[in-house]
């Protein structure tokens, strides 16, 4: 790239909990960063408050292009392949058979949300 151009890289996220922040949270996200900020002066409903790193406008400055916004589902009970980031316990049958199956797909695997026992049982399949 030369002196003086703009960078044409586009930056996709696909892991960003946007939409917990809005829904969640309850932080307008179309705010900027210190609006949100400003905006939880004095709440101490969530240990976080008044610490938030992103926003649209931030986004945009940041010339981020795509984000997926995830939301995060609350469940108690073990997942359906792995149980989840506040447990313990390997993957399960089904979660075996969906690696191989992800592995034959050549689909990429995102590991965020599983547990240490899990992780390095994907490590070891995967």
């Amino acid at each position: 790239m030369k002196s003086g151009e703009e960078s044409k890289d586009l930056i996709f996220d696909s892991h960003l909990d946007i939409s917990m922040n809005a829904m969640e949270w309850n932080r307008d996200q179309r705010w900027t960063v210190q609006q949100i900020r400003e905006s939880e002066q004095g709440m101490n409903d969530r240990p976080d408050r008044g610490r938030n790193t992103v926003s649209f406008p931030a986004m945009r400055d940041g010339k981020v292009g795509l984000v997926v916004a995830t939301q995060i589902g609350r469940v108690v009970k073990p997942g359906i392949y792995a149980n989840g980031t506040d447990s313990s316990g390997r993957l399960n049958s089904r979660g075996v058979e969906l690696l191989r199956t992800m592995e034959q797909l050549h689909m990429i695997l995102d590991m965020t949300h599983l547990n240490d026992d899990a992780f390095w049982h994907t490590l070891e399949i995967y």
